[in-house]
This record gives structure tokens, C-alpha cells and sequence, in this order.
């Protein structure tokens, strides 16, 4: 505080903390010269030109020295100077004011900018060309599944927020552990944090879905007052990779259950009414997270429900106000597609009956809000398997033959890594979706060949748009 103190009488308050924060002291920069202040303590030629004349106001004024003169010979020139009248100080004339201003937007485009970063320098402030702003280039992390990856140019933002919502059931969860193992999977060190708040999280199921637990920090508070202090304590000492909240509607804020923040007790009744309180909570957090999970690149994702409304035309509604939806960068809702897609399989039960029970459903992922791509509005089914989850195959296979990689006449498919496999058996032709679907999925080579032709077509699509016309001169086929 003394060196601060010290410099504030000289500099402007900003300035004058981070010269306090460097140790510097007045005396020190009033002996230095102009190089050493630029080469040794990192000052801008101008910055320590201008500081050595708030140190030494007089130095750059020459001063001569004159014989005295008489005591007569001074009283007089005293008293004819003391007669002189005062100058006329009147308002300036519009034509000297016109004559004395220059407007800004007649420099040339350099001296502009380079006043521009003069006044970011001076201020303090994080401000800079936009070009040069490394912020602005985030980057993108896969979901794990290359067809949702797909309409999300690649997967969740990096250091902004991404939310999931759904019903129960609907692979909200499971959707954010596979980002964490494909994540993990390329990145050895790759680092998560799993915000705990439904106490749901299940080892064995994260370990099937190839999540790497000792690179899975777990937070599990009580409070969630608690729980995001801790998490902002992990972003800026620890740096993990991203975040996951497990989920917005079971969030508990200390308001909902004690009278006073050091109130242990829990002494408010369930009773009480706490309407809009997580909305409340919610816009808080995001204010103070948004720059801090920018300036440290964390993916952040976070979970929530989707309850049934009164309104006719807008049934379903997630938990969390609307905040939460202008904050989000990237929001997927998901629900499982019920009626013939379940698959059934024939059970034999331990009383000797047969049933058919389901065995698979196919969860469909819909994009309800991206803030750079245009596929708002488009989905997505992937089947989900009881007992093992997700399937990444089976999605690409889907992917296949919805784009037409994978050739279809009537109920027949194929292409020329099936054909090269069939060796000629029925002309090299499957007969049947599921047939198909399984015969991929048990040959590699013929997944790893589709795999590269829908990310071809996906190409194909990305440069050439539905609207444009061809090079000559006909529509672009689709």
C-alpha cells in the first residue's frame, strides 16, 4: 500500500497498482534511464518518457542563471509589472475551436489503431484488436457420437456453456459420460469435473462406457452454494478440461432450507415457498462463471429436466428460468421414440412363460438452439441398448442409409465393401435393414469404409448449399 500510495500521486490509479506491483519505487524510476526503464522493467518508449516528466517536471526546462540586480532597479520592474493589465481570457471563438480539433476519422487507419491500444494500455482493461484476441477462437469438443457431431459442427463449444434436457430416461447422462471417454480417449490428459447433485453418479456404468475414473474429479455437496464455490476453486488452480452438472433441478441453494448462510441446522420448513429461487440462483452463476469459464477454455455442460406446463402450446418447459436458455451457447433436448422403433425380444420367464420384452429403444437428440450453425430444429435417433448404452455403430449405420452411402432397392442393400465381403453371394446384396445392420457391424472393414463415406458426404454437403446452383448451370443435386 505505501509504494501504491506513492505512485498515485504521480500516475493514474491503475497505472499506478501494477507499478506498485512491480516492486517499483518512485526514486528508482526517476534515476533510470528511458533504455533501462524499456529494456529492463518491459515500459513502452512513450509510457516511460511520459512517466520520467510527471518524476521530474523541471528537467526539461533549461534554467539560466542571472547576476542579481539592484534592490532599486527589482522594485521597480515589480511595480510596472504589477501595473501591466491582465490578458483577455474569454471564450474561445468557434473558428479556433474548429481550427484546434482534428477528427479522429481523418488519421490514417494505423495511427488510429495504434491510439486505440495506447488507451487499452492505459486503461487496464482486457481490450484489444479482435484479430489478436485468442478468446475468440474456441474450439470443439465430440459428444461422441459422429451423427450428433454432425449437427453440431463438430460437438460442444469450448469455453462456453452447452445445456442437455429431457425427460427421464432419455440418455441426459449418459450423453455427457461419452463426451467424457471420447474425450478422454484422445486427450491422456484429459481432466473432468462431475458435479454430483442427483447423487446418481454410477462407477460401474462409467467404466462400460469407457470413462477413465481416476481422470474424473466428483463433486457431491450438499449445498449447491457450496458445490459451484468449489467448482470455481477447481477451474482456476486445477484447469480441468470441463464440467459437468448433474442436474439443474436437483440444485439446493442454502436460501431453501436455513434461515442465515452460517445456519446449520436446517431449520426452514418444506413448506416454505421458494418460487423462482433456482432461476435466481441460475442467473447469478452465470454471470460470475461466464469470463471465468472463457479465459480457462472449460467445456461446460449441465444437465436438466423437462417438466409439463399448462400452456397448450408450449407443453414442455426445462427446469432453470430463462437464463439459463439465453446463456447457453448450444442446447439438445433429448427423448426416447416409443411405438415400433422399441425393439421386443422373446424372454422365457423362470415360471416357463415366453414375453416379449424390450430390450432397445432409440433416443432422439434435437438441436433446440445452436448460435452458428443452421440445424435448429433438426434430430437425430440413436439406438440405445439396455445394459450396454448408446451405440456409435449403429448410429453411423443409420447415418449411412438415411444419406444413400449405403445403396437401397426396396428392402435390399448394399455397397462395395459389402459386395467385397459377400464375394458375389446374392449378387451382393443383403436382404433386410436389420440383416444389413448386423452384417455391418460385425465386419470392420465395412464400418470403417461407411464411416468414411459419410464423412465425404458430410463434406459434400458443408461446401455445396441446397439453394446454390452447380458450375453449370443446373441445381446441386442433394
Amino acid at each position: 500500500m505505501a509504494l501504491y500510495d506513492d505512485w498515485k500521486q504521480y500516475v493514474h490509479h491503475k497505472t499506478a497498482r501494477k507499478l506498485a506491483d512491480q516492486k517499483l519505487k518512485p526514486e528508482d524510476v526517476k534515476a533510470a534511464s528511458i533504455e533501462e526503464l524499456v529494456k529492463k522493467h518491459g515500459f513502452s518508449k512513450e509510457g516511460a518518457e511520459e512517466i520520467q516528466e510527471k518524476l521530474n517536471p523541471g528537467s526539461s526546462e533549461e534554467t539560466v542563471t542571472e547576476p542579481a540586480k539592484p534592490k532599486e532597479i527589482a522594485a521597480k520592474e515589480v511595480k510596472a509589472d504589477s501595473v501591466e493589465k491582465p490578458e483577455k481570457k474569454g471564450k474561445r471563438t468557434d473558428k479556433e475551436s474548429k481550427d484546434s480539433w482534428i477528427d479522429p476519422r481523418s488519421l490514417p487507419m494505423k495511427e488510429r489503431l495504434k491510439l486505440a491500444q495506447k488507451i487499452c494500455k492505459d486503461s487496464g482493461l482486457m481490450v484489444n484488436i479482435a484479430s489478436e484476441m485468442k478468446e475468440l477462437d474456441y474450439g470443439r469438443m465430440s459428444t461422441g457420437l459422429t451423427a450428433l457431431d454432425a449437427l453440431l459442427d463438430g460437438g460442444w463449444p469450448v469455453g462456453k456453456f452447452s445445456l442437455i434436457a429431457g425427460k427421464w430416461q432419455s440418455c441426459k447422462s449418459l450423453l455427457a459420460l461419452l463426451t467424457i471417454a471420447k474425450n478422454q480417449k484422445e486427450d491422456p490428459n484429459a481432466l473432468w469435473v462431475w458435479a454430483d447433485a442427483e447423487n446418481a453418479f454410477d462407477k460401474e456404468w462409467a467404466i462400460k462406457q469407457g470413462v477413465d475414473l481416476e481422470h474424473l474429479i466428483i463433486v457431491q455437496p450438499m449445498i449447491a452454494d457450496d458445490m459451484f464455490t468449489e467448482i470455481e476453486r477447481l477451474i482456476r488452480e486445477v484447469g480441468p478440461t470441463g464440467v459437468i452438472v448433474d442436474s439443474i433441478g436437483s440444485l439446493l441453494s442454502w436460501q431453501e432450507v436455513m434461515k442465515d448462510r452460517d445456519d446449520k441446522d436446517y431449520t426452514k420448513g418444506i413448506d416454505k415457498d421458494t418460487i423462482a429461487l433456482t432461476a435466481r440462483f441460475l442467473n447469478k452463476f452465470y454471470r460470475r462463471f461466464t469470463p471465468l469459464v472463457a479465459k480457462h477454455t472449460t467445456t461446460f455442460i449441465l444437465i436438466t429436466h423437462l417438466y409439463s406446463t399448462m400452456d397448450q402450446y408450449k407443453p414442455e418447459a426445462p427446469k432453470g428460468g430463462s437464463g439459463m436458455l439465453y446463456q447457453s451457447h448450444i442446447m439438445v433436448w433429448t427423448d426416447r421414440r416409443k411405438g415400433d422403433q422399441d425393439k421386443k425380444q422373446k424372454i422365457r420367464m423362470p415360471d416357463g412363460r415366453v414375453v416379449d420384452l424390450f430390450t432397445a429403444y432409440e433416443m432422439v437428440a434435437t438441436i433446440h438452439k445452436t448460435r452458428q450453425s443452421a440445424t435448429e430444429g433438426h434430430k437425430v435417433a440413436i439406438p440405445f441398448v439396455y445394459g450396454k448404452g448408446l451405440s456409435e455403430t449403429d448410429s453411423v449405420i443409420e447415418m449411412a442409409l438415411g444419406m444413400g452411402v449405403v445403396q437401397a432397392d426396396g428392402h435390399y442393400y448394399t455397397h462395395p465393401a459389402i459386395q467385397a465381403v459377400l464375394q458375389g453371394k446374392n449378387n451382393g446384396w443383403v436382404h433386410g435393414r436389420d440383416a444389413t445392420i448386423s452384417l455391418i457391424r460385425d465386419h470392420e472393414e465395412i464400418f470403417t469404409e461407411i464411416l468414411k463415406g459419410v464423412g465425404e458426404k458430410m463434406a459434400a454437403e458443408d461446401t455445396v448449399p441446397d439453394d446454390e446452383e452447380s458450375s453449370d448451370g443446373e441445381p446441386a443435386s442433394e
